[in-house]
């Protein structure tokens, strides 16, 4: 009635199916399965089932699932083909460098071509070139991980060696540099 789809079993108020004909809105009021019916235990979650991956078409944005070294992961294709994993342990290029690395894996269709970026161990090289610390870890109860602390001592003892050595390289400069000076003004003399 009124341009208002209701599909409940109880004429709930917050029905399972919600729609509105004229804004061109659905909404799903629970859990969506698309060719899925786990959810694992949660509520409001989309579920999404392997099928067959989709071709690109310039129109369309699509998010589906597909196996990819024996692992069930989220992708999302733009509507050239580029194709692009969603979830963040696709490690079948790219080797992993720790237990809580993430990726970035995509896809071009057009030129035939994968790129896989183990982006923990880029993200660790900036800390290491910079000195900053730009990843923050804890164990589930928000205590620090052991490992964590053990590479930001260590990079701490990186960064304070570094300072020392360039220290020392800026005080022989001004050494060497004095001595040139002193030789030239001799050489005047």
């Amino acid at each position: 009635s009124s341009n208002r789809l209701h599909i409940d079993g109880d004429g709930s108020l917050l029905p399972l199916i919600y729609g509105e004909f004229d804004t061109d809105m659905v909404r799903i009021n629970h859990n969506l399965g698309i060719g899925s019916s786990w959810f694992g235990g949660g509520t409001k979650v989309l579920s999404f089932e392997v099928g067959t991956p989709p071709a690109a078409n310039a129109g369309n944005a699509l998010i589906y699932a597909e196996t990819i070294a024996g692992t069930t992961e989220l992708r999302a294709m733009d509507g050239v083909g580029f194709s692009t994993t969603i979830s963040p342990h696709h490690f079948s290029l790219a080797p992993r460098s720790e237990p809580m690395a993430w990726s970035f894996y995509s896809e071009n269709a057009r030129l035939g071509r994968k790129v896989n970026v183990d982006m923990m161990r880029a993200v660790r090289l900036i800390e290491r070139l910079s000195g900053e610390r730009l990843v923050y870890m804890t164990d589930m109860e928000g205590g620090q991980v052991e490992e964590l602390k053990k590479e930001n001592d260590s990079l701490a003892e990186r960064v304070e060696r570094l300072e020392e050595d360039l220290a020392r390289i800026k005080s022989a400069i001004g050494q060497t540099h004095n001595q040139c000076l002193r030789r030239a003004s001799a050489r005047k003399l």
